[in-house]
């Protein structure tokens, strides 16, 4: 059976496994995680959502992050639990939503394994990694878009001076009105 080794670091709040057999690494990964006073293990690292692993329990649970949608938090956490179900170490049955508002989740499946937490927290790892392209995809853009705004290139700004004075801008006809009753008037007058 492998070994695993796990070293918190406080600094960068990140959990580090290393699956070991036979003296060789089989697997290693690192999560940004912390572990809480009730033994639950909190992992930080998706851009969407929170996932608590209850090892006691034998729970998984999402909570949306404060600045997400709640749609956005609902699709990641159904490709995480649709992920977990289809490695088999979830039952799909149990997936519902949490006690708190836009929160999901799902009971881990009874197994013969020492310490299935790890496999769970190597699942959890290697979803994260494969939908990390994807949020910094969208990091990148909102970068790109306020890039564009702060600092424009030549061809999207003008100088001051550089586009003409109209005489009249905008729909709104200046001027005072009470009512949509005094419209046929300023139309009139504006035709002639």
């Amino acid at each position: 059976m492998p070994k695993v080794r796990v070293s918190y670091t406080d600094s960068e709040k990140s959990l580090k496994l290393k699956v070991v057999d036979n003296n060789e690494v089989v697997s290693s990964f690192t999560l940004k995680a912390k572990k809480s006073f009730d033994g639950n293990i909190i992992i930080y690292d998706h851009a969407d959502v929170d996932i608590v692993l209850m090892p006691e329990q034998k729970k998984i649970v999402t909570f949306k992050k404060d600045d997400v949608n709640g749609d956005i938090a609902y699709g990641a956490a159904t490709r995480l639990f649709s992920e977990l179900s289809r490695l088999g170490i979830i039952d799909r049955n149990t997936i519902q939503g949490g006690s708190t508002l836009d929160s999901y989740e799902s009971t881990i499946l009874d197994n013969e394994l020492k310490s299935p937490i790890k496999l769970v927290l190597l699942a959890i790892s290697k979803w994260v990694e494969s939908e990390r392209p994807y949020f910094e995809y969208g990091q990148d853009y909102e970068d790109l878009v306020a890039d564009r705004m702060t600092d424009p290139s030549d061809e999207e700004s003008t100088e001051l001076g550089e586009v003409p004075q109209d005489k009249q801008k905008g729909s709104i006809v200046p001027g005072y009105y009470r009512s949509p009753y005094w419209m046929s008037y300023i139309l009139e007058n504006k035709e002639e």
